[in-house]
């Protein structure tokens, strides 16, 4: 026999209430229509042997042992009770097996099953309504025959099916109302147990009345024996549902695992407590790090709702204190509902369990709403909750501990991407943004890259210290963020460099505007600790596809013009491909540079000195050439750069020194006592190691330290003026010379002049060119003059081109003199082939001096 469940969830509105009520009252009134007709009716067999309160203590023991099979969210039961139907049939009087259904079943439903009173006047109603259905389908069938032979069987065996039938239209109906929904077919679900049962009750109660027609007490112990057969397969029931629920325990483990990537693990939790208890609502309260509660998350009928504050904390007092320290409780009908606040008429049983200990709690989890079940929650369902609350223990801590990880993750992945003072994006986010900037960029679009170096950030660390330095890159960084502008992407590549990143449909003036704009902006005035300071910035400009489309390009390429600006004194440059001192052909001549110096390719001429006063030769210039065998000659200003930017700058400088030294060795053995002047560069003049090669090579070649003069340019010296003296300290202690350079084209070194230990100064040429045009370049190289004399230096004049210069400066009194005039820069070879024919020139003219001198004498008449 088959009963069902009318519990409704507790958002049921009135139709559904009140629409399982209308049931209720359908049922009722057709059983007792059907009890009033069939109440008079003969008994089916000669006496009627079974009493009606024989028949209600059979009701109640079929009806308090039954078997649950579970159908989507709802339940249908199953019993015995076809036994006492079938016994009533045969030895009792309608009257008497009506009664005896409604008393026997009433006992079991309300002090066994404890059911609340409108499932059981439902299932009342639909109880009497199945006797007589049974009563008057057995006697429409078996007419005023006897309750034995086929026909009977028949008779019996079509009572009961019908029974099962109506029992399962009954619970879908029923069931449809109290959840507000279209009637279903469960039949497929219940016919394979409801069928089984309703045939083995049917033929044990056949053969109970067969016995008992026979008058032999075989009958009862039938009864009995199906009785006990039915609890042996409930039992096994029980144990196939725990093997089930076994299962269902390890689905949940499973879903709620599953559910740890995706950071949904409460409402996992919720939902497969609902579904493995069959419940419309679950709740579970979660307590925050200081042990408040921090949010509670309710699941009702598939809508998830979250409380948090006051709420949340009010809640876990209360679930704590339904507990009194258990790690779960049942709690019955009649207490407050633990999830939500249910009318009366829906309040049944639910369970509470505690989440963690009882020392410290992470939290509640809690169900109620019994979905489909002809019963509320037992001990049974207790003790699988508890261990759904295990598990959702385990699994809360360790979506905390998962959670913790990403958050570490991430933390750790933006400090690698942004800089920690200022929070910008770094070089490498930046490096990520610009190649996907240059990806996604149109026909129609530019990618340009603005590189930013402060001008006197140094002076502000040096002078204020790194505290404050920082606080100004702070301030610098949001000013730079404003002024780009929001489509900007401002990133801090380190010191006091920034780079920002635009890109869409601008054009070259668009982005020099907001270069300007972030210029202006950062020469505004700061304060900071009481003083106010402008530091200013230099800002380069590289455009795809213009000067690049690759990233690493255009930031280098935005370096070369930020430099550029820098050098000029600009705020803002564009990259030009002229002032691009590190092209890729530049790398590659610096290689072939250092593979020319190893291989002795390096050439040197000389352009010779002149003495202004006696027109004698006293020494040359040692001039760096180098003829590249594809790119032909090369002037020295470019591969010197080259030289000193990629580390050449030494190995170039002691090529030159030596190949100088060993000329004016064979030019003093030939009866030359010349000098030669090597220019050195600041590299040089830093290096410790200078002292050093300038010996090795004056020994060498057997040359004193006289024969030497070092020549340096005014901003080598100025370069880092305490290293520079002291190098040049050691080189004039040796006895080597030492002479300015290109003098006057610098700004700063009249202010060391007089400190420094120099012999010389030389005139650049650029005054002396020039001045026979202008009078102010003519003052200029006298004074120059007049000075270096003044403190006692020797004064050589460059780039004498004609003779009216040379007699401008002979006159002045400069002492030495270099120039095309003179002699154009040459070969050893050639500089001494010139000077064996000016010694040939000199000394013939000195013997027909000597010859003039003599027939002046023969010729004089005597005194």
């Amino acid at each position: 026999m088959a009963e069902g469940d009318l519990t409704a969830p507790p958002t049921l509105g009135f139709f559904r209430r009140y629409g399982v009520h209308l049931l209720i009252a359908a049922l009722a009134a057709a059983s007792v229509a059907i009890g009033v007709v069939v109440w008079d009716w003969e008994v089916g067999s000669q006496d009627a042997v079974v009493t009606w309160w024989a028949l209600a203590v059979l009701f109640a023991i079929a009806e308090s042992c039954v078997v649950h099979v579970h159908v989507d969210r709802q339940a249908h039961t199953f019993s015995l009770s076809e036994i006492p139907l079938v016994l009533g049939l045969a030895f009792a009087t309608p009257g008497g097996l009506l009664i005896g259904r409604a008393v026997g079943s009433f006992v079991a439903l309300a002090a066994v099953r404890r059911q609340p009173p409108l499932k059981i006047a439902f299932n009342l109603a639909y109880f009497t309504l199945d006797v007589g259905v049974a009563i008057v389908i057995t006697r429409v069938i078996l007419g005023h025959q006897s309750a034995s032979g086929p026909w009977w069987w028949l008779a019996a065996t079509v009572a009961t099916t019908s029974s099962l039938l109506l029992g399962s239209v009954v619970v879908s109906l029923v069931i449809a109302a109290a959840e507000g929904r279209m009637v279903r077919r469960p039949f497929s679900a219940v016919a394979g147990i409801g069928g089984v049962t309703t045939l083995v009750s049917t033929d044990l109660g056949l053969i109970a009345v067969a016995a008992l027609a026979g008058r032999s007490a075989a009958g009862w112990l039938l009864t009995v024996g199906g009785i006990a057969l039915f609890g042996a397969y409930r039992a096994h029931a029980r144990l196939r549902s725990s093997n089930e629920r076994l299962g269902e325990v390890y689905g949940f483990s499973r879903a709620v695992t599953s559910s740890l990537s995706e950071g949904a693990v409460p409402t996992t939790i919720l939902e497969q407590t609902c579904a493995l208890l069959r419940a419309g609502r679950a709740e579970l309260v979660l307590v925050a790090d200081d042990g408040a509660a921090g949010r509670v998350i309710r699941l009702d009928e598939g809508e998830v709702t979250v409380v948090t504050g006051e709420v949340a904390a009010s809640t876990l007092a209360a679930r704590l204190e339904a507990l009194h320290g258990e790690a779960s409780v049942l709690v019955e009908a009649g207490i407050d509902d633990p999830v939500g606040q249910a009318p009366a008429s829906a309040r049944r049983s639910a369970l509470v369990a505690l989440l963690g200990s009882a020392d410290a709690p992470a939290g509640s989890l809690s169900v109620a709403g019994r979905l489909g079940e002809v019963d509320a929650f037992d001990d049974e369902d207790r003790r699988l909750f508890e261990t759904l609350a295990n598990h959702a223990t385990l699994a809360l801590r360790n979506q905390g501990l998962v959670q913790q990880l990403q958050r570490e993750a991430a933390e750790r992945k933006r400090e690698a991407l942004h800089d920690a003072l200022t929070g910008l994006p770094n070089r490498t986010q930046l490096e990520i943004g610009l190649r996907q900037a240059l990806a996604s960029r149109q026909a129609n679009e530019i990618v340009a890259v603005l590189l930013v170096d402060l001008d006197r950030f140094k002076d502000v660390n040096d002078t204020l210290g790194h505290h404050y330095g920082d606080e100004l890159l702070r301030h610098v960084a949001t000013r730079i963020q404003k002024a780009a502008g929001p489509d900007a992407d401002v990133a801090r590549l380190g010191g006091d460099e920034f780079a920002i990143t635009l890109s869409g449909a601008l054009d070259e003036a668009a982005v020099i505007a907001v270069a300007e704009r972030i210029g202006a902006r950062l020469i505004e005035p700061f304060q900071s600790g009481g003083l106010v300071f402008e530091v200013g910035a230099s800002i380069g400009i590289a455009v795809a596809p213009y000067h690049g489309e690759e990233g690493p390009i255009l930031l280098q390429r935005a370096d070369v013009a930020m430099y550029t600006a820098k050098r000029a004194g600009r705020d803002v440059s564009v990259y030009c491909a002229e002032d691009d001192n590190y092209s890729p052909s530049r790398l590659a001549l610096a290689a072939e540079l250092r593979r020319a110096i190893e291989a002795n390719e390096l050439l040197v001429e000389y352009q010779p000195k002149v003495s202004m006063s006696t027109g004698a030769v006293v020494g040359v210039e040692a001039l760096a050439r180098w003829h590249h065998p594809k790119l032909g000659f090369i002037p020295p200003d470019q591969f010197i750069e080259i030289a000193e930017r990629s580390g050449s700058i030494g190995a170039l400088t002691e090529r030159v020194l030596n190949l100088a030294l060993g000329q004016v060795a064979q030019w003093r053995a030939e009866g030359f006592p010349l000098t030669v002047a090597v220019n050195v560069s600041v590299r040089n003049l830093l290096d410790d190691s200078l002292p050093t090669m300038v010996t090795t090579g004056l020994a060498a070649h057997g040359l004193p330290p006289s024969a030497l003069t070092l020549e340096l340019t005014e901003s080598s010296i100025i370069a880092d003026p305490p290293r520079t003296i002291a190098t040049l300290n050691r080189l004039t202690g040796l006895g080597v010379s030492l002479s300015i350079d290109d003098y006057g084209t610098g700004y700063s070194s009249l202010s060391y002049l007089h400190r420094l230990p120099v012999d010389e100064i030389k005139i650049d040429k650029s005054f002396v060119l020039n001045m026979l045009r202008d009078e102010g370049d003519a003052v200029i190289v006298r004074s120059t003059i007049d000075l270096g004399h003044s403190l006692g230096l020797q004064v050589t004049a460059e780039g004498i081109e004609d003779e009216r210069a040379w007699q401008l400066l002979a006159e002045a009194g400069c002492d030495l003199g270099q120039g095309f005039f003179l002699r154009r820069p040459g070969t050893g070879a050639q500089v001494g082939r010139w000077l064996r024919e000016r010694e040939v020139e000199r000394q013939s003219f000195a013997r027909l001096e000597d010859e003039v001198t003599i027939r002046s004498e023969v010729v004089e008449p005597p005194a």
